[in-house]
């Protein structure tokens, strides 16, 4: 279902109990919408890994080395070179040597074909700035053809804004916000503190069987394991917890 982040901060009034004034309440909306922010970039973080919120992906085409992203990515499903109607799906190098290694370029491989990828954040910004997230190809292949595909945030600047929850988790997203209202008043609520808890079970039930895609599974099975299975695939991997959340 779409809703806008007002439709998600009426319903949180309806729990502090500030719906019913004369006045537009006694936060100020600009106020709601930046606990709003938090609380959604944090959900959405936490139900993408979990299948509990699936979305197409946006695929940026690119020429190497690297690639840089309009906004910071929520997920970033993986990176390919096309050839015709091939595609080499090139491995991410935080699977297997950590979350950020480091390289050196003037080590190269013959014909410089890209044979990782790593991700990091470009730019550090000055004053209120917001930092360039980028993904940089091993070694740096300067060739054209190149894929990345990823998830965005929605967009969060605005309480007109929409945003896409399951039905009924709408609720969910309101109970944590009038719990951000009430403490930054100094107070808070055994009974919101108990709906939340409830909630969260329910969820917790309906993401149980997707988080592997079909089903618990007893065995864990290390991220890069899974990765190298699409190695000589023409699969994308489709599976969150394959992906890279930066």
């Amino acid at each position: 279902m779409a809703y806008t982040i007002q439709n998600i901060v009426d319903r949180a009034r309806i729990y502090v109990d500030d719906n019913h004034k004369a006045t537009d309440g006694w936060k100020e909306p600009a106020d709601w919408l930046s606990l709003a922010k938090s609380e959604f970039a944090n959900i959405y973080r936490k139900w993408v890994r979990e299948s509990v919120l699936s979305f197409l992906p946006i695929t940026g085409i690119f020429t190497g080395p690297s690639f840089t992203f309009p906004a910071t990515p929520l997920a970033i499903m993986g990176v390919a070179q096309v050839i015709g109607n091939q595609v080499r799906l090139i491995s991410p190098a935080m699977s297997e040597y950590g979350r950020q290694p480091y390289w050196d370029d003037a080590i190269t491989v013959p014909n410089n074909t890209a044979v990782t990828w790593t991700g990091a954040t470009d730019v550090f910004p000055d004053g209120g700035g917001n930092p360039t997230f980028t993904v940089t190809l091993h070694p740096p292949d300067t060739a054209s053809g190149y894929q990345v595909k990823y998830i965005r945030f929605p967009e969060l600047d605005a309480l007109d804004k929409f945003v896409i929850l399951p039905e009924g988790y709408e609720d969910y997203v309101a109970l944590r916000l009038a719990r951000k209202a009430l403490a930054s008043e100094g107070a808070s609520s055994q009974a919101i503190e108990r709906l939340i808890i409830d909630a969260e079970a329910s969820i917790k039930m309906d993401s149980f069987s997707n988080i592997q895609g079909d089903g618990p599974k007893v065995r864990i099975i290390r991220p890069y394991a899974k990765q190298k299975l699409f190695a000589n695939s023409l699969t994308w991997p489709y599976t969150p917890a394959a992906w890279y959340y930066p």
